[in-house]
């Protein structure tokens, strides 16, 4: 939700977060472009939708950076967030997470959108704003941020409470977590740390390089054949 305070962590040893483990294990290319060089990616439509809902919910003002919404967009942003302040559970927001993944000094780390105030006997809750309505299949394409939750609290059910953009109405998808999926999801951070420290960046053709930022930088792409170092 809105801009994170990353002074809240521990510096000290190696960290990674869901957005790095994903980007790693898709293509190393793009890890380097946007974790290391840290080339700012293009503004995307998609992006400041969420952000402008995440920074409602979080402090209930309208983010002064947008560059993409119109003022129809922010109206409408602000009638869904009026729709989903009514139902909302009270609890904290932007809540961090700092923990060892078991492997030498490394952690991951992150924030949670909302921790009810009644937990543990309430899930974990990660909001989503979207321009079209989810369903289970998209829900699914989450699992790996809902399971470092759940590990992350030492809880077992994440629900995801999505808006839409085109047309009111709250959808809620619970995610519940076995230890099968922790299993796994530990496993997928541990290959992402040992690529990023193997120090090898190349292009991965990946299920998301339609929508990937960086695609004027890539040999994938680019005609030019750039060399990677």
């Amino acid at each position: 939700m809105g801009k994170p305070d990353w002074s809240k962590f521990d510096w000290t040893g190696h960290t990674i977060s869901n957005y790095k483990v994903e980007n790693v294990n898709n293509c190393s290319l793009k890890f380097k472009f946007a974790s290391e060089d840290k080339i700012p990616m293009q503004p995307a439509r998609a992006l400041e939708l969420g952000t402008c809902f995440d920074t409602l919910c979080e402090t209930g003002k309208i983010p002064d950076d947008l560059k993409l919404l119109n003022k129809h967009d922010i109206a409408v942003i602000q009638e869904r967030y009026q729709e989903y302040k009514k139902v909302m559970p009270a609890g904290k927001k932007q809540v961090p997470f700092q923990k060892s993944v078991g492997y030498k000094d490394w952690s991951l780390i992150g924030f949670i959108d909302l921790l009810p105030d009644d937990f543990p006997n309430a899930p974990i809750i990660e909001i989503k704003f979207s321009e079209e309505k989810w369903n289970s299949r998209k829900a699914s394409y989450k699992v790996m941020q809902a399971t470092i939750y759940a590990w992350a609290l030492d809880h077992d059910l994440v629900e995801f409470h999505v808006m839409n953009f085109k047309e009111p109405g709250l959808q809620i998808f619970p995610v519940p977590i076995h230890e099968i999926e922790i299993d796994k999801m530990l496993d997928d951070v541990v290959k992402a740390i040992e690529k990023i420290e193997s120090g090898i960046r190349k292009p991965e053709e990946n299920k998301l390089c339609g929508w990937c930022n960086y695609q004027s930088l890539c040999p994938l792409f680019n005609t030019n054949d750039l060399e990677v170092k």
